[in-house]
């Protein structure tokens, strides 16, 4: 949001989810979602990341900026869990 690239799959899929809900801008592709709304939960995305995982083509996709991603979020009714993130869709 500073105008500065983003070297970090963690930090582009955070920053579009801010992009989404903090500003309104939405990509083609883009979906809205009811989890990232806040900046509390957006400042998670790093160890619900880490606790799930990125695959290594949608670490490039992320990066590049050059095609679609998919996100499958987990969690229990406490609160978010993992955050898996792949080229194919969740099954």
């Amino acid at each position: 949001s500073r105008g500065v690239r983003l070297t970090s799959p963690v930090d582009v899929l955070r920053q579009d989810r801010a992009n989404v809900h903090r500003f309104g801008i939405m990509q083609a592709g883009d979906t809205w979602d009811p989890w990232f709304g806040s900046i509390e939960v957006r400042a998670a995305i790093p160890a619900l990341v880490k606790a799930g995982v990125i695959g290594p083509r949608a670490r490039q996709v992320l990066l590049n900026g050059r095609g679609r991603i998919y996100v499958a979020v987990y969690g229990t009714r406490r609160g978010l869990t993992r955050l898996v993130v792949r080229m194919n869709p969740p099954s």
